[in-house]
């Protein structure tokens, strides 16, 4: 295997924060915050993960795929250094994701 494949294979298609994939999630951002349960993050918590999003969620929520981009736009954030204070924020699940990016690529491949 190459480097190319490699490197091709370990990057998520999700983490793709722009073009055609960032679009459909935006026209679909009420779909999203409509079926995410809210997770409440205490002082303790955001203590520890202040600042670093990307990090709370493979570390605290267990997502494998890279949305940090995605929760950004969910809670209205611009960038990680607005990750700072405690209270509720919206972080979906992978498979809502998948699900998601699922009908993304239906939609792209019956276009073409």
């Amino acid at each position: 295997m190459g480097l190319s494949q490699l490197l091709t294979d370990s990057v998520s298609v999700t983490a793709n924060d722009q073009g055609p994939w960032r679009q459909y999630v935006l026209d679909h951002i009420d779909w999203l915050k409509a079926r995410i349960q809210p997770t409440e993050i205490q002082d303790l918590l955001m203590n520890q993960y202040r600042y670093d999003l990307e990090r709370f969620l493979r570390d605290e929520v267990r997502l494998q795929l890279d949305v940090a981009w995605i929760v950004l736009l969910l809670n209205d954030m611009s960038c990680d250094f607005e990750f700072v204070q405690p209270g509720t924020y919206l972080i979906p699940q992978d498979a809502l994701i998948n699900s998601l990016y699922h009908s993304f690529a239906t939609l792209r491949a019956n276009s073409q």
